[in-house]
């Protein structure tokens, strides 16, 4: 392993590998702040100790993890390095996400990238407040910062984010009960994974699409698009992903056939789940 592997970790994500290979990357970073201390490269030397608390932080070490941040935070600070300092924070908001101290890590953060333009790590952090937000029940603040970012990802043309935001507040406005910006984002959803050709966010957006529906009494029309969605899923019935999806949608029939009084069906389409979860080994419907 390089010292490539050490300094490539992003701020806040988890590093690959077991507790050998952290250790290895920290032992790297290590020589490489002597080295870079030695030539007088103070930003270097920065960008070494930010990942050093990123590794100590994922490694369980978190108070020694913090203290690493905080000189990292002071250093860019000193050098006036303003997307090093949002860096920062966003990594410190990551040691505290069950929290609000980790809110507010993440709203200094978002100060910083919106003065310095930086809409990719501002819809970076904007994802992790709302996951934050909605973590500690703040579902209206997690819907405000997930919208934010959505727009941004909108205004990106990335089409990966644009995906995770919608099916975000998909989940976020079902638990507001708020089906017409369900039907909207699952509708939005659909089309950018057909533009994608992702036949597992379709088959996502089908489901939700059906979630929403039955919740507006229209049990009828959940049980065609939920199988509309089946027979996508059959199409791809070597993806495990599509697998699951395809459990999900009969989990979701057999409720809604008992609903409608259609018990015998409700019943086979339980035993296709039992099938498909005994086919993938493990409980995977969520």
């Amino acid at each position: 392993m390089s010292l490539v592997y050490a300094t490539r970790t992003p701020s806040g994500a988890a590093p690959g590998g077991g507790a050998g290979e952290v250790e290895e990357g920290l032992r790297l970073l290590k020589l490489s702040v002597d080295a870079r201390q030695l030539h007088g490269n103070r930003l270097g030397v920065a960008e070494c100790i930010l990942n050093q608390g990123v590794l100590l932080t994922h490694q369980g070490d978190t108070k020694k993890g913090a203290k690493k941040l905080k000189l990292a935070l002071d250093m860019f600070k000193e050098l006036l390095d303003k997307r090093g300092q949002a860096r920062v924070l966003l990594a410190m908001g990551h040691g505290c996400f069950n929290s609000e101290k980790g809110v507010n890590l993440y709203e200094q953060c978002l100060t910083i990238c919106r003065e310095t333009g930086d809409l990719v790590q501002e819809a970076q952090c904007l994802e992790h407040l709302g996951s934050l937000q909605s973590y500690l029940c703040n579902t209206q603040a997690s819907v405000r910062s997930w919208v934010d970012s959505l727009n941004l990802r909108r205004e990106l043309g990335h089409a990966n984010g644009l995906k995770k935001c919608l099916e975000q507040l998909c989940i976020l406005y079902l638990s507001l009960e708020d089906y017409a910006r369900v039907s909207d984002s699952a509708e939005e959803l659909l089309e950018v994974a057909r533009q994608q050709q992702d036949p597992e966010g379709e088959a996502h957006a089908l489901i939700l699409s059906a979630k929403c529906q039955r919740n507006l009494g229209g049990a009828h029309r959940a049980i065609e698009t939920l199988q509309i969605c089946l027979k996508l899923c059959k199409t791809h019935s070597r993806s495990e992903q599509l697998l699951v999806r395809e459990a999900e949608c009969h989990a979701a029939l057999s409720q809604l056939y008992f609903e409608v009084g259609a018990a015998d069906q409700g019943r086979r389409e339980g035993d296709e789940v039992h099938r498909l979860r005994k086919k993938l080994g493990k409980d995977m419907l969520r």
